[in-house]
């Protein structure tokens, strides 16, 4: 069945605008859930019941998005597959997506980014997530911002959306931190500086030109990086043009900011309401099904705009039983058994 539409709920996308458009990058690039990702993608692992991607999808299509292209390597026969069986292969799901399998030898987000450009499929600016993707940020709205930037400024070629957090954040992954270095005023990066977790990195270098081209500057380690990028038909041209960018945040975001030849801008999204998380480990995995079990997610949670096959009730102390259950009222749960 096509995904709910929110009573009331304002149009996102104007009908004089183009159709917006978003690349999921569905391969995962490491073997973190290995074994479980030997015979499957990490994106169709379920999390409350449901395919990761499915989760993705539906945070896309909540933001207006109506066009999408799915790029993968690793197991993309099982991807195409989910994808034409899922609910979202209904017209009436208001999503074209698209498929589109990628060389053998695209092993890191750049080399999938030189294939976008390859197929020349990119018409404006876009969405670019992963397909572990969780979240219910409004998109449009960065979307918008980042397109009235491009009004006045065309070197902006990407906006990063972050979210302030504690560093003891359980949605955040100890080893894959940065350093952000942002004017005050417009929110531009003007120096990102990613943090190790091991060996433990101490100390972070700002270049001195920073200081003297810009009066007022915060340095912050308090984000999360929701790793939803809004990003400009030149970026995929950019990856084209320099090869040895091979990692979106430290090889492309680093490369330029720090190049002298590229005269372009990156931007910072703080979101301030919303959640947005990627399951990236076995520790951000169980942090986000709790999390959505916890209702941080909403509308995106069992009992509405829920991403798979079963029909769930919410009941108190945030338990979900399938409608079409019925439960004795003397029914306790099974505890396991001592080891």
């Amino acid at each position: 069945m096509p995904p709910k539409a929110s009573v009331g709920k304002e149009k996102l996308v104007d009908e004089d605008e183009e159709p917006l458009q978003a690349v999921i990058l569905a391969d995962s690039f490491n073997n973190r859930f290995k074994p479980l990702t030997t015979n499957k993608p990490r994106c169709l692992l379920p999390i409350c019941n449901a395919p990761l991607l499915d989760w993705t999808l539906e945070s896309l299509a909540l933001a207006g998005v109506q066009e999408i292209f799915v790029i993968c390597r690793s197991h993309a026969d099982q991807v195409k597959a989910a994808i034409q069986n899922s609910r979202w292969a209904n017209p009436a799901s208001g999503l074209k997506i698209t498929p589109i399998l990628t060389a053998k030898q695209t092993f890191s987000p750049g080399d999938a980014l030189r294939d976008i450009y390859t197929h020349g499929i990119i018409q404006s600016d876009f969405v670019l997530v992963y397909g572990d993707l969780v979240s219910n940020i409004r998109i449009d709205d960065v979307v918008r911002a980042h397109k009235e930037r491009r009004r006045t400024n065309k070197d902006a070629i990407m906006t990063m959306v972050v979210k302030e957090a504690s560093l003891a954040h359980r949605t955040r992954s100890p080893g894959d931190s940065a350093v952000y270095v942002l004017d005050r005023e417009t929110a531009e990066c003007l120096h990102y500086e990613p943090v190790t977790g091991y060996p433990p990195k101490k100390v972070v270098r700002i270049p001195r030109e920073i200081m003297k081209e810009h009066s007022d500057i915060e340095i912050r380690h308090d984000f999360i990086d929701c790793a939803i990028d809004i990003c400009s038909v030149e970026v995929p041209s950019l990856f084209q043009d320099n090869f040895d960018y091979g990692d979106i945040r430290r090889d492309f975001v680093h490369g330029v900011l720090t190049s002298d030849l590229l005269v372009k801008n990156i931007y910072c999204y703080i979101a301030k309401e919303g959640y947005a998380a990627r399951v990236k480990d076995t520790r951000s995995y169980d942090a986000v099904s709790k999390d959505i079990l916890s209702r941080w997610t909403f509308p995106l949670v069992p009992d509405d705009n829920y991403p798979g096959d079963t029909a769930y009730e919410h009941l108190r102390g945030n338990k979900y039983v399938a409608a079409d259950v019925v439960l004795s009222r003397y029914a306790l749960p099974l505890r396991p058994p001592p080891l």
